[in-house]
């Protein structure tokens, strides 16, 4: 479940189980099953954003989703591109999270801000 404080941003997970994020859920939360079949993973983010645009935050639109990438390349890209097409329903601004293995840290990236 995605709450939000009170400036309505989130922050989330690429996929669980890969190392520990300071998040509040994930996107893929299973087993990635054929991480070449990038109908099926887009067909997932985009569940995922209506899933969430619709039960989570009862139609209201998030200021920024701020996303921890994990490494697998064609999730975030299958992300993205569902982003593309429906992320203006979820938040006003992407936020993608890049983890910094020698400050432990998080370093932000903004998608076309």
């Amino acid at each position: 479940m995605i709450t939000s404080d009170l400036f309505m941003d989130a922050h989330v997970g690429l996929i669980s189980n890969r190392h520990p994020q300071p998040v509040e859920g994930y996107i893929w939360t299973d087993t990635i099953i054929d991480p070449l079949d990038f109908d099926v993973l887009e067909s997932q983010a985009e569940r995922w954003i209506d899933d969430v645009v619709k039960y989570d935050l009862d139609n209201q639109v998030l200021d920024t989703l701020f996303l921890y990438l994990s490494g697998l390349t064609s999730c975030t890209t299958s992300f993205l591109k569902a982003w593309e097409r429906k992320g203006y329903t979820l938040a006003d601004n992407l936020v993608l999270m890049y983890h910094d293995r020698d400050t432990g840290l998080y370093n932000p990236q903004h998608w076309k801000s």
